[in-house]
């Protein structure tokens, strides 16, 4: 992989989505002048009516960073080539599609889930297969995401509580402390933009700048805590963050934090270009390693991790969970959801080369330390700066993390909708409701237990081992997502033949990965290697794989079956 190869894959996804995305544009009927769910269903709290920069920085910071940049790093272990493929065929083919239909399908429901678009295009019983599936590979992610967090952050022995001064702070707690100070700087923003009503330029400037200062401080002062002391801050913080109006948190954090992933990924693909350019990196990565690795084989094994970069249910969550209730214009859709999406496979692109320089040097173990080498060995022989190896190492450790925070409390807040579709399917007003059923419908009772449920996980050390499992359950539920959207299509009339074939694709891979994965934790208990890891992976993916076939037992005669009336797009 060089320098001209990486540029022609970007450029081919950039002309892509914009081709795609303008022909989709064009099919279903995008109207400017038609009323969103955040103007019609305000209530200053979830549906609120953002500027399309605003929206755009919330969902890429969303979908994007620590979940993209470990998919390709692993992956890479096959070999530059497979994964180049799957980022640019994979996301033009599926994501493309996948991403703007999920947006607009929500746009079309009220800004409700998919779910929700299910029940109206197939029955309730559809919603509530496709609603717990989602919340159970949520929960698998809050628990992923803490526990490699929280073990990024710790430091073993936390003998004291600070460190202080350049060098001496571990990039872990540097990170630590930067992401607590990245949540100060974005209630400010929130409350002088949206609260204040002054203007977004000048405030943007000025936390930007307090953005740079927080980076700075956490460079020179670390919070020397443990693993547990880090899960329960990460605990508080995303109850908090789920709960508070998306003015107040969301919305100022993903827009400023989108500002710091923009720029690490053009000083990145700088420091790639003149580095490769130069001859100062070698790529030690073959284009091809072998069919069959520590990781297990190529196929089905690569789109479980991949799990960004490409196609991702998730995404679908994002957009049809907090995207679409900001939205204040329909084409704003496109911009947005493929926006975000371009971006994020040029991420993936730039972790894919960072591991291919770091191949072989046996340094780096983790997916972050990789990526963080690979940027910093790009930078320090492109520009000739060998004495910032260390500070864009550590620069780069903490940019990772404060993205993973960011995924981390959407997450939640996310999980927090669907936990209270699952008792309040018709979307009643919570005090009409009575007993067991409105108490679980309270948002802060779903928020507690998903997070208690997502932390307490987390607790666990070898939970990031169940990194597989949830791109492998992110694959499927990135068909059922596709299935959602596709009946809705065929029953307005917006349908096209390949929307359901692409369904079927994606549905098959994500299928044959998980009962792959569900085979390799039976074969482990079989030869006597018997972990909680593969016995949860197995209970996990029997769930799964029964509340998808279940699903398209219930929804695939009405995408095959005779023409619908149309549904009604409320």
């Amino acid at each position: 992989m060089n320098a001209i190869l990486m540029i022609l894959a970007a450029v081919l996804l950039v002309l892509g989505f914009w081709l795609v995305g303008r022909a989709l544009e064009k099919r279903w009927g995008v109207d400017p002048a038609r009323e969103t769910p955040s103007q019609d269903c305000f209530d200053g709290k979830d549906f609120v009516p953002t500027p399309k920069i605003v929206v755009l920085g919330h969902h890429f910071s969303s979908i994007a960073g620590a979940g993209t940049i470990f998919g390709a790093v692993i992956a890479a272990s096959y070999g530059w080539l497979p994964a180049l493929l799957w980022i640019v065929v994979g996301g033009l083919l599926f994501g493309a599609m996948h991403d703007f239909g999920a947006l607009f399908a929500s746009l079309r429901h009220k800004g409700r889930s998919l779910g929700r678009v299910l029940r109206e295009c197939v029955d309730e019983k559809a919603q509530r297969l496709f609603t717990v599936f989602a919340l159970l590979v949520l929960v698998l992610l809050i628990a992923g995401f803490t526990n490699i967090l929280a073990g990024t952050f710790a430091v073993s022995g936390a003998e004291s509580v600070l460190s202080v001064g350049f060098g001496k702070v571990a990039p872990g707690a540097s990170a630590g402390t930067a992401s607590i100070l990245f949540v100060l700087v974005a209630l400010l923003f929130g409350l002088l933009v949206f609260r204040k009503n002054l203007p977004m330029l000048p405030i943007t400037i000025v936390c930007l700048l307090l953005m740079a200062g927080s980076v700075w401080a956490g460079l020179n002062l670390g919070l020397n805590l443990p693993f547990w002391a880090w899960i329960a801050i990460i605990l508080v913080y995303i109850i908090v963050a789920s709960l508070a109006p998306v003015w107040g948190l969301l919305q100022p954090r993903d827009f400023l934090s989108a500002f710091l992933l923009w720029g690490m990924m053009l000083l990145g693909a700088a420091a790639a270009i003149a580095a490769l350019v130069s001859g100062g990196v070698a790529v030690e990565l073959p284009a091809y390693t072998g069919f069959t690795n520590d990781n297990g084989p190529l196929l089905p094994t690569l789109f479980a991790l991949m799990a960004g970069g490409a196609v991702s249910g998730y995404h679908a969550l994002i957009a049809s969970g907090t995207t679409a209730k900001q939205i204040a214009n329909e084409k704003h859709a496109r911009p947005v959801s493929l926006g975000a999406l371009l971006l994020d496979s040029l991420l993936a692109l730039l972790a894919l080369l960072a591991a291919s320089t770091m191949a072989g040097s046996g340094e780096s173990a983790t997916p972050t330390e990789i990526f963080a080498g690979g940027l910093a060995a790009m930078w320090s022989a492109g520009f000739r700066a060998s004495g910032a190896y260390g500070l864009v190492y550590s620069l780069t450790v903490l940019m990772v993390s404060v993205f993973a925070l960011t995924t981390l409390d959407t997450i939640t807040r996310l999980a927090r909708y669907l936990f209270a579709e699952l008792f309040n399917p018709d979307n009643r007003r919570l005090k009409k409701l009575e007993g067991a059923q409105r108490f679980f419908a309270t948002p802060a009772v779903g928020t507690l237990i998903v997070a208690l449920l997502g932390c307490g996980l987390g607790l666990i050390p070898d939970t990031g081992k169940l990194w597989s499992l949830f791109g492998a359950a992110n694959l499927l539920l990135a068909g059922l997502a596709m299935l959602a959207v596709a009946v809705w299509l065929k029953q307005s009339g917006k349908g096209g033949g390949l929307v359901p074939i692409l369904t079927l694709v994606l549905l098959a891979l994500g299928c044959a990965t998980l009962s792959y994965l569900l085979g390799v934790g039976v074969g482990h208990i079989a030869a006597g290697l018997l972990t909680w890891i593969d016995c949860f992976s197995i209970v996990c993916a029997l769930v799964l794989l029964l509340l998808a076939v279940l699903l398209l037992i219930r929804a695939l005669p009405v995408l095959f079956g005779k023409q619908q009336p149309e549904a009604e797009e409320e």
